[in-house]
This record gives C-alpha cells, structure tokens and sequence, in this order.
C-alpha cells in the first residue's frame, strides 16, 4: 500500500443553495464544496487522484445524489486506491449538508446541526 501524497481533514459540505426571486419563487441548487473538498480538487491540477486523500462521511457514494456522487468520481480515479475514505457513521445522515440562502441582499446560512445567520 502506497501512502497518500496529499492529506486533508478539512470539511466535505453538500451546500444546497436556495435563490428567492422578487414575486418569492425559489430556485433551488446542490453543489458539492468544503475546504476540503475545494483543497482535493485543486491538487488534482499536479497529482494523481490515488496520491490524494480525504475522509468523507457516510459509508459510500450511495450516500449522496446520484448527480453529486458522479461529480464525486469522475475527480477519483479508477484505480484500486480511492481517493475518498468513507468514514462509516453511526447516527443517522453524516454527512454535512447547509442550506445558503439568498432573499434579495440578505444571505442566510445553516448548517446541519448548528444554525448560524451570515450578515
């Protein structure tokens, strides 16, 4: 086994953006991000994906939507070393999501469990 080249413990976010529209309809989008995410996805540029290493939560790519799950992979190689280790949880969803919304110049941020508004 060959060791990564590259580690992070940073964050691995599903952020789900929610647009509201001046007659109050929404537009609604899901984005993979994160620090660590973000980190992974820039080292790609120099690395090869089984040099690079992230723990992600939940137990595999079943986990998350199927077009999020395929952003996921096409980043990883196919290779028998992956570069998501999927930490398997114990308590219900685990893997980080937050809701941002934009209402006209106000943003709105929360994430699963904390909440927290952003001025």
């Amino acid at each position: 086994m060959s060791f990564p080249t590259f580690a992070t413990l940073g964050t691995f976010v599903v952020d789900n953006y929610v647009y509201v529209q001046e007659d109050k309809s929404t537009q609604k989008d899901t984005q993979l991000g994160g620090g660590g995410f973000w980190a992974c996805a820039g080292a790609r540029i120099w690395l090869k994906p089984n040099t690079i290493c992230m723990p992600v939560g939940g137990n595999s790519l079943t986990d998350l939507l199927g077009q999020l799950a395929e952003q996921l992979e096409k980043l990883d190689a196919q290779d028998e070393i992956s570069m998501w280790v999927w930490r398997e949880e114990q308590t219900g969803s685990s893997i980080l999501q937050s809701e941002i919304k934009y209402d006209g110049h106000e943003r709105r941020c929360s994430m699963h469990p904390y909440l927290q508004q952003i001025g």
